[in-house]
C-alpha cells in the first residue's frame, strides 16, 4: 500500500509533452476513489502583513520593490523667497535623480540669486547649492542638479524648459544627496526676494520607495 502510495504524483509540465517528460514532481496526500480520481482539499489563502489591517486595502497601495520613478512638473506664478518644488510623501522614501527649474524675472528691477537647497523633515538644510549669479529684470535664469552623481558640472547657458528663450545665467550642480526620507524637501529660493510675482518652472525626477 504504501509503495502504491509513493507512485501516485503529482505532474506538471510546461511544455505541455508526455508525462515522462514532466520537469518536476509532487507526492500529494490523496484519497483513492473507486474511479480512481483524487480529491485535493483546497482553502483561498491571502497574503498577512502584522503591520497594517485589513490588507487588502493597503497592499494596493505598495510600490514595487525596484521603486516607482516619478515626474514632477511643478509651475507656479509665485516663488516669493521660496518655493518648495518637491516633498517626500507620507510612508515613502525618495531618491531623487535630477532636477531642471526656470525662474523668469519679472519687469520689477533688481538682482535675483538663486539658490537650491534640500531640507530634512524637520526643515533643517541637509545640502545648498551654489548662489547663481545675478538674474535681472525680466531675464530668465536656470537652476539644474543631478543627484548622487560624479563628475564636473556644466555651465553652459541652455534652452528654457518650454524652448522659446535662452536662459541667460545658469548653474547646473551635483548633489551627493541619494536618500531623503518622508517629509523631506527640495527648494528654490531667490535669496534676495525681489519680486513674489516671478516665475518658476520646475521638474524634478525622483524614485520613490516605501519607506
Amino acid at each position: 500500500m504504501e509503495q502504491e502510495r509513493e507512485s501516485r504524483k503529482l505532474k506538471y509540465n510546461v511544455d505541455a509533452t508526455v508525462l515522462s517528460g514532466a520537469v518536476k514532481q509532487y507526492i500529494i496526500p490523496t484519497r483513492y476513489n473507486p474511479d480512481g480520481s483524487i480529491s485535493l482539499p483546497t482553502q483561498a489563502v491571502y497574503g498577512i502583513d502584522p503591520n497594517h489591517s485589513p490588507i487588502d486595502a493597503y497592499m494596493a497601495t505598495r510600490t514595487v520593490p525596484g521603486g516607482l520613478i516619478v515626474n514632477s512638473i511643478v509651475t507656479s506664478g509665485a516663488i516669493g523667497v521660496s518655493k518648495t518644488v518637491y516633498t517626500v510623501p507620507t510612508g515613502k522614501r525618495a531618491r531623487p535623480t535630477n532636477l531642471v527649474s526656470d525662474i523668469t524675472a519679472s519687469a520689477t528691477v533688481g538682482n535675483r540669486v538663486l539658490v537650491a537647497r534640500v531640507l530634512d523633515p524637520n526643515a533643517n538644510v541637509i545640502w545648498i547649492g551654489s548662489s547663481s549669479g545675478a538674474v535681472t529684470a525680466a531675464q530668465i535664469g536656470g537652476y539644474d542638479i543631478g543627484f548622487g552623481m560624479p563628475g564636473t558640472p556644466s555651465t553652459t547657458v541652455r534652452r528654457n524648459i518650454a524652448n522659446t528663450a535662452n536662459t541667460n545665467v545658469q548653474v547646473r550642480e551635483l548633489s551627493g544627496i541619494t536618500d531623503l526620507l518622508a517629509g523631506s524637501t527640495i527648494n528654490i529660493m531667490d535669496v534676495t526676494a525681489v519680486d513674489v510675482a516671478d516665475l518658476i518652472v520646475c521638474r524634478t525626477s525622483v524614485i520613490e520607495y516605501d519607506g
